[in-house]
């Protein structure tokens, strides 16, 4: 009888064990892992993530020039930089100025070395909340054209 208990004893070690990495494991699947992309390699889908996340409908003439999500934690996040084409420059600001602009802050998350608004030519940039979640939108020009910065956490 003792044999058995003692076998019940390792076989409960052994099952904690794995529940316990699954456990540690288990946030880097939690919302699909971190994804870095740049250029072409940023698809339809993730601009609709970011449109739909921050409550705008991007105009033809928006594509993607750095995009990462980070889905390894409890809570989601993105960043991204968009290119704007001139075209689509009054409807986007248009949207933009639409939003709400809100006194909110985001503590604790380090931006990615890419992600850096041309603070002195900013033309219009909004924070605020949406669905419980915290959205930073930034469009500036820069040497290479129009660019929107987009930073967006679930909180």
């Amino acid at each position: 009888m003792k044999r058995v208990s003692s076998i019940a004893a390792v076989v409960g070690v052994v099952v904690a064990a794995l529940l316990a990495v699954a456990i540690v494991r288990a946030p880097a699947k939690w919302h699909g892992g971190d994804s870095d992309k740049t250029g072409s390699a940023i698809t339809a889908a993730d601009l609709a993530t970011i449109s739909t996340n921050c409550g705008i409908t991007f105009p033809s003439g928006v594509q993607g020039v750095r995009y990462f999500w980070l889905g390894s934690g409890v809570d989601p996040g993105l960043y991204a930089k968009l290119s704007i084409s001139t075209e689509a420059e009054p409807q986007l600001r248009a949207s933009i100025a639409a939003l709400p602009d809100q006194q909110i802050m985001l503590t604790d998350r380090t931006e990615p070395v890419w992600w850096k608004p041309a603070v002195d030519t900013v033309l219009i940039e909004r924070v605020y909340s949406r669905q419980a979640n915290y959205v930073r939108l930034v469009l500036c020009k820069e040497a290479d054209g129009l660019v929107l910065y987009v930073k967006w956490f679930s909180v």
